[in-house]
């Protein structure tokens, strides 16, 4: 498993030009709109999730507001983040940047990108894609638009059915579109 090619396409893509320095403090509310690692422990082994290994983080930004997560551990990598911008315009901005920084992230690893099914769609714009390397999936990526807020969620080690990411993810953009930071 190529965990740290993930954490790579993770890290361009949440700082793709977007955060800046130090961090605030997460509520317990900012923290229920975050995907976490423990919301896949249907479907990991018994002992595979640590529930410690999460951060949560509020970086200080320019022009937008973030919250975002993190875990990794020796067989688990999950990142999600929510942007919430000054406009739906400036939301798409955002989302084509953190799609760009995948791609950068993707660029010098021999990771491929498969759309998840073509029936995936959440918010006003939205992708999802399985990262494989040699006919291995890795792991998946969904990113969602809902007016002027940008969910991403990278999950590495585990492969989702489309439907189940679905599943997953459309609570926290239905929770993401009442948040006002």
């Amino acid at each position: 498993m190529n965990i740290k090619a993930l954490l790579l396409i993770t890290l361009c893509a949440a700082t793709a030009g977007l955060s800046a320095c130090k961090s605030r403090t997460v509520t317990a509310a900012e923290r229920e709109l975050l995907f976490t690692a423990e919301q896949l422990s249907p479907w990991l082994e018994e002992g595979m999730l640590d529930s410690s290994a999460g951060v949560f983080s509020k970086p200080f930004s320019f022009g937008s507001d973030e919250l975002e997560y993190e875990y990794e551990s020796e067989n688990l990598f999950v990142s999600s983040g929510i942007h919430v911008e000054s406009s739906a315009s400036e939301a798409s901005s955002t989302f084509t940047m953190l799609g760009l920084g995948i791609n950068i992230g993707l660029g010098g690893e021999n990771i491929e990108k498969r759309a998840c099914d073509d029936a995936f769609s959440i918010g006003d714009e939205s992708k999802c894609a399985y990262l494989a390397t040699e006919g291995i999936t890795l792991g998946q990526y969904v990113m969602v638009r809902e007016g002027r807020r940008v969910l991403f969620v990278i999950i590495a080690g585990i492969e989702l059915e489309a439907d189940d990411l679905r599943t997953l993810i459309t609570p926290h953009v239905t929770r993401m579109s009442d948040y006002n930071p």
